[in-house]
C-alpha cells in the first residue's frame, strides 16, 4: 500500500504543479509556442519532482499507512474486547 500511496501523492503534486503553471500561462496571456511552454513547465516540474516530491512522498505514504494501520489495529482491538 505504501508504494501505491507514494505514487498517488506524486501524481497529485505533479497534477497540481502542471495545472498551476498552465493557469498562470493563461492568466498572463503567455504567447509562447507550445514547445517553449513545455520547456518552461518541465524546467519547473522535473526538479521539483526529483528533488522535493520523490524523497518525501515515500515518507509521507509510510506515515499515512502507519496511521491507517494504527487506527485499524486499535479498532480491531476494541472490537475484540466487546
Amino acid at each position: 500500500m505504501t508504494k501505491a500511496t507514494a505514487i498517488f501523492i506524486s501524481w497529485i503534486v505533479a497534477y497540481s504543479i502542471v495545472t498551476g503553471i498552465l493557469v498562470t500561462f493563461q492568466r498572463y496571456e503567455v504567447a509562447f509556442s507550445l514547445p517553449i511552454q513545455t520547456l518552461i513547465l518541465t524546467t519547473i516540474l522535473v526538479p521539483l519532482m526529483v528533488l522535493v516530491v520523490a524523497p518525501h512522498s515515500l515518507k509521507l505514504a509510510s506515515a499515512i499507512a502507519g496511521k491507517y494501520r494504527k487506527h485499524r489495529t486499535d479498532t480491531d482491538h476494541q472490537n475484540s474486547l466487546h
